[in-house]
């Protein structure tokens, strides 16, 4: 390799050291739901049981306001946000890239409903990449030590996308929905319902894929000198 080549490579390699494997967060459209509707975001079906809501009874989850989202009950019911850059920024899904979407889940005491929470990330064709769910039966969340009373859990959804896979350069999708009862076939006759806030994504280059960004960059070098 040529000194000329060689400082490149060194000087790059310490300018992408910071970078690689770092996380990006990624501007959402109204992650929180304070416009107090699903502006940024599809409702389907778009009625009273998948609506944004200030709910007095539950503590807010700290600096996001008093909206959150409510979805599913009594109809089954999703909201999705797709990366495509309209009022968001473009997600794109590529190869050596992890993607992990944060939300927290909220369970006010009030409520006897049924509780049935999915939260998952998907791809632009309707792909699953990776999901969390929970249905318990009676709104009662303690048994199961998992949403505290008037209180919110954080769940973790992530993908990361490998060579071949039948997603890549596809938009990426948020995806929030409720879990119907399972000794239910019907989903309409019993089933549960979730309140989302503070939606979050990141997004991570592996180290990995940053050298072969780095190594691609210096074989261009190395064409154009030898030209």
């Amino acid at each position: 390799m040529k000194p000329t080549v060689t400082w490149i490579v060194i000087l790059a390699s310490i300018a992408l050291a910071p970078t690689a494997g770092r996380a990006d967060m990624v501007t959402l459209s109204n992650p929180g739901f304070e416009t107090g509707d699903y502006t940024g975001w599809v409702a389907s079906p778009a009625d009273a049981y998948t609506t944004v809501e200030d709910y007095a009874s539950i503590a807010r989850f700290s600096g996001w306001g008093d909206y959150c989202a409510f979805v599913g009950y009594a109809h089954a019911g999703e909201v999705t946000q797709t990366l495509n850059g309209s009022g968001n920024d473009e997600v794109v899904i590529a190869v050596g890239y992890t993607y992990t979407m944060t939300v927290q889940v909220g369970r006010p005491t009030a409520w006897t409903n049924d509780y049935g929470f999915h939260v998952a990330l998907k791809s632009s064709s309707g792909t699953v990449l990776d999901y969390f769910d929970f249905y318990e039966e009676g709104g009662d969340f303690n048994t199961a030590n998992l949403v505290p009373a008037d209180g919110w859990l954080e769940v973790q959804v992530q993908y990361t996308c490998a060579p071949g896979a039948a997603v890549i350069g596809e938009h990426l999708v948020l995806s929030l929905s409720h879990v119907a009862n399972p000794d239910y076939p019907d989903e309409n006759e019993y089933p549960g319902c979730g309140v989302y806030d503070a939606v979050t994504l990141d997004v991570i280059p592996e180290p990995a894929t940053a050298m072969l960004c780095l190594f691609g960059m210096a074989g261009l070098v190395v064409r154009r000198h030898r030209n």
